[in-house]
């Protein structure tokens, strides 16, 4: 689901395409075409990308069996983990529902992000670059890691800002890489954050925030890197007691003056 300004961007079932409603009403506006078996959507420059499956969406159906938790997840994230198989990223105009283009590849789960003309994806292996115009691919990275396989509870982070695509895999890294041309330009150490969930890549002015505040015997030390140098910018620790438990199965979230993390509550921290 995706708003923007009154209009709400939304599939109204799990097969089905993309529809345009009115943020204040929830009236229909119009439904696009070829948008059927929609995952992802993305608006952004005044286009629309969608990421279609397939369709119907084929695989087993997901029915509890065990009661203890960590064995139905291990079920789970081993019955249903990322296929790698091919999908089809859509780019429409939204105000008329027609299509610009659309490409196949293996598009990782979260990872299709938008910005300044560029598509940016993972595709399990390499980091890719679109036209948003075209479609075109304009480059694609050096191998860049990431968990494998990518299970139900994780996603790569690929985040967009000022010419850089940050880069987070799950593998205690995270990388730097030109928006222009793919080039690595930096790859700095990162602490496991969130719990079955992807890690956090925070950026905020230029500064890529992440913490380790995954488990309850971490610190929770944030650290803010330069996100087109890599510098560290910026480090401190929490500056609440921390209960023991694992943080919340959900990303932190980040406004420009605060980062929100959360292991037994919501922890508000204003970041240097």
């Amino acid at each position: 689901l995706v708003a923007v300004g009154d209009r709400v961007y939304v599939t109204l079932g799990l097969d089905a395409p993309v529809s345009v409603l009115d943020a204040a009403t929830g009236e229909s506006i119009r439904t696009y075409k070829n948008t059927k078996g929609t995952e992802e959507i993305i608006l952004s420059d005044g286009q629309l990308f969608a990421l279609v499956g397939e369709q119907p969406l084929k695989g087993k159906p997901y029915e509890q069996i065990y009661s203890y938790c960590w064995d139905e997840t291990k079920r789970a994230n081993t019955g249903w983990a990322w296929s790698g198989r091919e999908k089809q990223i859509t780019a429409l105009h939204p105000q008329t529902g027609r299509i610009a283009w659309r490409k196949k590849f293996p598009v990782a789960p979260m990872s299709m992000a938008s910005a300044e003309g560029r598509v940016v994806f993972y595709n399990g292996d390499k980091v890719v670059c679109l036209d948003s115009e075209s479609g075109e691919q304009i480059w694609e990275s050096k191998p860049v890691e990431s968990q494998s396989p990518i299970q139900t509870g994780f996603a790569p982070r690929v985040v967009l800002q000022d010419g850089v695509v940050v880069f987070s895999g799950g593998n205690r890294k995270m990388t730097g890489l030109s928006l222009d041309d793919g080039e690595m330009l930096w790859t700095r150490p990162q602490e496991r954050s969130g719990h079955h969930s992807p890690w956090d890549v925070l950026v905020v002015d230029g500064v890529a925030w992440s913490g380790g505040i995954a488990g309850g015997r971490q610190i929770g030390t944030f650290v803010g890197y330069d996100i087109h140098t890599g510098e560290v910018k910026g480090k401190f620790d929490p500056d609440v007691d921390i209960y023991w438990f694992h943080h919340r199965c959900y990303p932190s979230k980040a406004t420009t003056n605060y980062l929100m993390v959360s292991r037994t509550g919501i922890e508000p921290t204003e970041a240097p």
